[in-house]
């Protein structure tokens, strides 16, 4: 990508652009539909809406794989799990909402009596919102044994020397999977890490840096 073009848009003129984007998105097209009467030249019908929605849940998905496949050239396949768990807990809010004291109609046709307690209060709107974010819990670093211990004793320590590594550590060139995750969680200069873990003590995460 042209340096020059992400310079110009990591500056002012991309948070104006960006903020004009938020407020068509949040702003105007709900006004559009809400607002303005059908048969209005500027009514927004809600297919468009809808549609207008769709488009920006896979240009998110879009935009996060070019930064991960793009910058650091490793093929992602977890985008699709955090993807999946957004819009299953959106569509059970949406399935709440419709009638937040019966059940969803999935649940009536597998003839279960009663809603499971960690979706009791999916009918609001925040707190769908809040399990969107919260659900993926962090509990170790790696997916497994091995892929922990080869995090902690390595740690986030940047893409240059994770290949570096790759190539003077055994153990870490075995097991090309932990060494993708480091590069890949590595911020590199890139963004600030903020790690909200339930399981984890704030020593054993910053003990990995």
């Amino acid at each position: 990508m042209n340096k020059s073009l992400v310079s110009r848009l990591s500056g002012q003129k991309g948070w104006m652009l960006l903020s004009g984007f938020a407020l068509i998105a949040l702003v105007i097209v709900p006004i559009f539909n809400l607002s303005i009467p059908e048969g209005h030249p500027l009514h927004l019908s809600t297919y468009w809406v809808s549609l207008f929605g769709k488009i920006m849940c896979y240009a998110i998905v879009a935009l996060a794989m070019d930064l991960v496949g793009g910058y650091t050239g490793i093929l992602s396949l977890g985008h699709g799990v955090f993807f999946a768990l957004g819009g299953y807990a959106m569509g059970m809010y949406l399935m709440r909402a419709i009638d937040p004291d019966g059940l969803p109609a999935f649940m009536v046709f597998l003839d279960w009596q009663s809603l499971p307690w960690f979706w009791q209060g999916t009918e609001h709107f925040l707190y769908a919102l809040l399990l969107i974010v919260l659900a993926p819990g962090v509990e170790t670093f790696g997916e497994d044994a091995e892929n922990d211990r080869l995090i902690r004793k390595y740690g986030y320590c940047g893409r240059e020397n994770i290949i570096r590594l790759c190539k003077t550590q055994a153990d870490l060139r075995a097991n090309l999977s932990a060494a993708a995750h480091l590069i890949h969680g590595s911020a590199d200069g890139r963004f600030q890490v903020t790690y909200c873990t339930r399981h984890l003590t704030r020593e054993q995460v910053e003990g990995v840096r």
